[in-house]
């Protein structure tokens, strides 16, 4: 399988995992050093932060859809760089008539593990604004 190919696999199942709060799968999907850097927060650094954010999260909204586009890929030895769109659709506790489309990118930082997979080390993303409707 090739780089890009294997990239594309980890962003299907990571998109996948997130949606149905599946942590337990995440873990398997990005590294112990894993830092998040979302748009307009504080990075979050380690796996135990970044889940502990998820679920507090995951009680204020449902992920109705959400996926990973991946665009281009760029790797040296067991580090990858990729960059793609993100698009989510969620439906939030407080407003369940009224579902938020969110349209973005991302820019990610991998890193191949020993078995031959490639794992989530850094997540940069944010949103292009209002999604067209």
């Amino acid at each position: 399988m090739s780089d890009i190919d294997g990239i594309r696999q980890t962003a299907r199942e990571y998109a996948q995992a997130f949606q149905q709060g599946d942590l337990d799968r995440m873990e398997t999907l990005l590294t112990e050093d894993f830092i998040a850097m979302p748009a307009d927060q504080p990075a979050f650094r380690g796996r135990d932060v970044v889940f502990e954010q998820i679920r507090n999260d995951l009680e204020t909204m449902t992920i109705v859809e959400l996926s990973f586009e991946v665009e281009e890929v760029e790797s040296s030895g067991n580090f990858a760089c990729a960059i793609g769109r993100s698009h989510a659709e969620l439906i939030m506790t407080e407003e369940p008539d009224t579902p938020v489309k969110i349209d973005g990118k991302f820019l990610w930082i991998l890193r191949k593990s020993d078995d031959g997979r490639w794992l989530l080390a850094r997540d940069s993303c944010s949103g292009n604004g209002s999604a067209a409707e």
